[in-house]
């Protein structure tokens, strides 16, 4: 009953945000090599690349080549409105026929994407073998639903039920093929040319290793595991645990990709690096013998501190320029509602770790998750200057309520969210920095955060080069407080301390505190994890599982 080589598939990563994203789509592309290895004609639509492609494009794509699935990597919830667009125009103008499957962090809102925008089929973490599962649910062009059932990791609609086929266990991850061919994307833009002056904020130190790379060289973010061994209140975690390839695969892999496209910078993607000893004693001892300059995306300051040894290691004896390390925040109290499992003296540990061996750090900060106030900025404040001997413009983001996160039914809970496809409508294609969309879940309106995020990285700059970027982001800033002053949702008293707090650096008056507070997980796991509907989908929606 292996249908594949007469099935039709157009796998589409549609437009994430309001840019393309230089991250390789490493879902879709795994996908697609599932798909090809049981037989199945895939034609890939990159919409988040092809700007250029416009809505109408896309259908007369569709029209021309009328593949029998349709299948959509949301990797974020800001796509809701694209998803629910393009499946309109297909069942009305194109063909009712056509089945509609979904993956990715969206598909925490399953109820809304079947019930709201027409999927048919919401895939369920990691879908590797979900798909070529899939496959085989086929007779021909025509999906039989008894078999369907029998798939875990699937949410569906079921005698007009929302069915949850129930939870997939993971497969060894070096069971799943590596991405190898980047043939179908746009190489010039996911692996570009380095630029060395790109480097020209980072210490003089890794400047040189990247000066000494021959002309010609590229650059390209590169995933070799998966997962995290925490779950952060604001991060969607639908699969749970850290996973991470043998070594040899490892290092058999990245020596491949090195060659054939010819990379001098390596930037490991990986949500969290550092996890296991002996694996990252080995990885160090490998990684010395290219002759590359490599950085982590993802690291926690609690491994950076674990693992100092192996950090001199790579900073001294090899090509490691820059870390990445989620601080969050200079407050306790946050870090704790965050579940972050880390103190503020072990960040500062990890900080003064990669400032004396001068590697490029970007300090990356979240404002606004419930119970930040004047204190807490001011704590994160600090830690953002302690990090200032290496680091560049601090990343600092206002909470984002994404669905299938603890903060998320937090926000639910306390019904700052009331209408789920509306809230998602209201964020789509936005990226992290466009508060329009963005909801409240402190005690102080969203634009107070706006003004902190300001005023945090103009604290974090120590360079005269970055001093431009700050005035970039000021002209922007200037007009926003014109606009808050001239908001009739924002009260008089409101508006003086946002005003005050931008130009003066004065805090605020603290307000009494409208709903509970309590560390997100514990709300979790309290409240959540009691409310399961009689079909088996959980409250959570196949966010934590």
């Amino acid at each position: 009953m292996n249908a594949g080589s007469s099935l039709k598939f157009a796998i589409i990563y549609p437009p994430l945000r309001n840019q393309a994203d230089i991250f390789p789509p490493y879902g879709c592309l795994s996908i697609i090599n599932a798909l090809t290895a049981v037989g199945v004609q895939v034609d890939f639509m990159n919409l988040d690349y092809d700007r250029k492609l416009l809505l109408k494009d896309v259908l007369l794509r569709i029209k021309e080549t009328l593949p029998d699935v349709i299948g959509i990597s949301a990797v974020t919830s800001t796509t809701y409105a694209f998803i629910k667009e393009l499946i309109f125009e297909v069942k009305k103008n194109i063909s009712k026929k056509i089945i509609f499957i979904v993956g990715g962090n969206i598909v925490s809102n399953a109820e809304v994407l079947i019930g709201k925008a027409g999927v048919d089929i919401c895939f369920i973490g990691e879908s590797y073998y979900t798909i070529q599962e899939f496959v085989k649910c086929f007779d021909g062009k025509t999906l039989l639903p008894d078999e369907l059932s029998k798939v875990k990791g699937l949410v569906f609609e079921r005698n007009k039920e929302l069915f949850y086929s129930g939870r997939r266990s993971l497969e060894d991850i070096n069971t799943i093929p590596l991405i190898r061919n980047f043939d179908l994307l746009d190489t010039d833009h996911y692996f570009p040319l380095i630029n060395k002056q790109d480097f020209r904020n980072y210490p003089e130190q890794m400047q040189r290793k990247i000066e000494r790379l021959p002309s010609g060289k590229r650059r390209a973010i590169v995933l070799i595991g998966s997962g995290c061994q925490n779950a952060c209140t604001f991060c969607h975690r639908n699969v749970r645990g850290i996973r991470q390839r043998s070594i040899d695969a490892a290092f058999e892999y990245l020596d491949e990709l090195i060659k054939k496209y010819d990379l001098g910078l390596i930037h490991f993607g990986d949500e969290s690096f550092f996890f296991k000893e002996d694996w990252l004693k080995s990885f160090t001892e490998e990684i010395s013998k290219r002759k590359i300059c490599f950085g982590f995306s993802g690291v926690r300051a609690d491994m950076v501190v674990k693992y100092q040894k192996y950090v001199q290691e790579m900073a001294e004896n090899a090509g490691l320029i820059d870390i990445a390390i989620g601080l969050e925040s200079g407050s306790q109290k946050m870090l704790d509602i965050m579940n972050k499992n880390i103190s503020v003296e072990v960040n500062e540990m990890a900080i003064d770790i990669v400032n004396g061996l001068n590697i490029y750090h970007t300090p990356q900060i979240i404002l606004g998750m419930p119970g930040d106030g004047p204190r807490e900025i001011v704590q994160s404040q600090k830690i953002i200057e302690r990090c200032k001997s290496n680091s560049g413009l601090a990343s600092i983001n206002v909470a984002q309520v994404l669905p299938g996160t603890p903060l998320y039914w937090f926000a639910m809970k306390n019904r700052l969210i009331q209408d789920e496809e509306a809230y998602l409508l209201s964020i789509s294609n936005k990226n992290a920095f466009d508060l329009s969309g963005t909801i409240s879940v402190s005690e102080y309106p969203i634009q107070i955060y706006a003004v902190a995020r300001h005023r945090l990285w103009i604290n974090s700059q120590m360079k005269k080069t970055q001093f431009r970027a700050v005035a970039s982001a000021s002209k922007g800033f200037l007009k926003f407080l014109f606009e808050i002053t001239k908001s009739p949702r924002i009260s008089r008293r409101d508006k003086i301390s946002i005003l005050c707090y931008a130009f003066l650096g004065k805090t605020f008056k603290t307000r009494p505190f409208a709903f509970d507070i309590r560390p997100l997980n514990r709300m979790m796991n309290e409240d959540i994890r009691k409310n399961i509907s009689e079909n088996g989908v959980e409250a959570i929606k196949y966010g934590h599982q």
